[in-house]
Parts: structure tokens; sequence; C-alpha cells
């Protein structure tokens, strides 16, 4: 467990963090510090960084960031997000702050995840011109969020397959800059990734809708072998006192994706 401490940061290509616990990290200050920065040296990406069986918690500032420089084959898998809070930027006890995904040039795989009690940011993928910020969020659970998960942005390429939402007020924004498929049938995806895709799940939650989707599954031929070569299980409810998700036994591990690209 990391309390009390700066922000764990990491530059190493690759790199592997599991099993730990990072809170109390000045949660009642609004710039108190993230949890979790991956950032290259200078405009160099790091790659091969694999985040698993982690859990953040009463945090001041978001859980992950990924900075300007991005980041290559990046997993984040298997990892508790736990957005309850006494410090509440939407005053409703719900952490707004939660993950911010940037990169001139970033591949990531979020995958297996159990993000909770968030009120936004719960991703926010993209927003800056001129970057490639490529996603594959597949089998995570989100629950209880006031406000929206997905905000999709400029410059950012997303696919959501096989999540379940529940009592999620807004599933994903709708900004029209940015790229984000959901696909409505299981053979949605068999064009572009050789094979079919697992639907989404919303119980007691707003819609999820997609936009620009053909730019993503343009973008999504190049990783055929690694995002079609994943096997997406089928949308389903977390059990809370599971062992496969956060800090714990770590069975029942993702493998990691790697996504250098071409």
């Amino acid at each position: 467990m990391i309390t009390n401490a700066a922000t764990v940061s990491t530059w190493s290509t690759p790199g592997f963090a599991a099993g730990i616990h990072i809170t109390e990290l000045n949660p009642h200050l609004v710039w108190g510090g993230d949890a979790i920065t991956i950032r290259g040296s200078g405009d160099t990406a790091p790659s091969g960084i694999w985040v698993d069986h982690v859990k953040v918690s009463s945090i001041g500032r978001q859980m992950v960031v990924v900075n300007f420089s991005g980041a290559k084959g990046l997993t984040i898998s298997n990892s508790d997000f736990d957005g309850k809070t006494e410090y509440s930027a939407s005053c409703d006890g719900r952490h707004y702050w939660g993950f911010l995904l940037y990169g001139e040039t970033t591949q990531i795989s979020l995958v297996g995840n159990y993000i909770h009690e968030t009120s936004g940011r719960s991703p926010k993928i993209g927003g800056s011109a001129g970057q490639s910020v490529v996603v594959h969020a597949a089998n995570n659970y989100f629950d209880d969020n006031s406000g929206h998960a997905f905000d999709v942005a400029a410059s950012a390429y997303v696919l959501a397959e096989g999540n379940y939402f529940a009592s999620v007020v807004t599933p994903n924004m709708d900004d029209t800059a940015g790229n984000f498929f959901v696909p409505t049938s299981g053979s949605a995806c068999a064009s572009s990734l050789g094979r079919d895709c697992e639907l989404n799940v919303l119980t007691d939650s707003g819609g999820l809708t997609g936009y620009n989707e053909d730019a993503v599954t343009s973008i999504l031929s190049s990783y055929q072998t690694q995002i079609g070569g994943y096997a997406v299980a089928a949308a389903s409810q977390f059990t809370v006192s599971s062992d496969n998700f956060g800090v714990g036994a770590l069975s029942d591990t993702s493998s990691q994706c790697e996504r250098d690209g071409d």
C-alpha cells in the first residue's frame, strides 16, 4: 500500500506494476497529485507497460494519466478504481478526475477493470489535434457514475465492447470530434478484426452511442493481430468479493496486448 506519497510515475520500457494500493494521496486538494502518471523521455513514448491488479482510491487528481509523449503497448487490467471520496468536485461523494489519456502516439488496452463511484473522465481520451490515441476498452465494469464515463475527444479512436454499465447516468459524452465505435451487432467487427464483437450491456443507465465509427474500424485493421486475437468475454457484472480485480491474488490475469503497431 502506498499512502501519503507522491505520484507513482514510470518511464521504464517495459515496465510492470502489480499488487499495490495507492490511497490517501492528498484527497482534499484538487491539484493534490495523480496516482499513476505514465510519461516518456521528452517526446519519446515508453512502450510495453502493464498495470495489473492495482487499486486506486482517495486521491487528489487523476487516477491514471498518460501525458503528451504517449505510451505504446500500455495495458491497464484487472484493477479497482474506487471513486468514493469525502472531497467530491461533483458534491456527491464521487470522484470526477478519473483517467486522462493523451499522447502523440498512444495504444492502450483497458481490460477487466472495476471503475466505480465516479462522476466524470472515466475515461477521458484524446482532445488535442495531431495526436493518435487508440484504445480497446473491453470487459470493464462501470458502476455508480453520477456523471459521464467515456469522453472520447479529438484524435481518439476507441472500441468499446463487452463492457457492463450499471447506474451510469451518461455512459459516453457526445463529442463528435472524437471517434467512438460501439458495436450494435456481433458481426460489426468481422471485417476489421476478423472476429465478432461482444456487445456492451447497460442497466439503469443512459445510452451508449458511437460516432465516426468508420474512422475507428479503419484504424482497427492495423491491430487485427492484437485486438482481433484477444478473446473478449460477454459483458458481466463483477462480483465485488472476487479476486479477479484489484489488489489480491494474481490469478485470472488478462494477458498484456502489445500495441506497438506499424
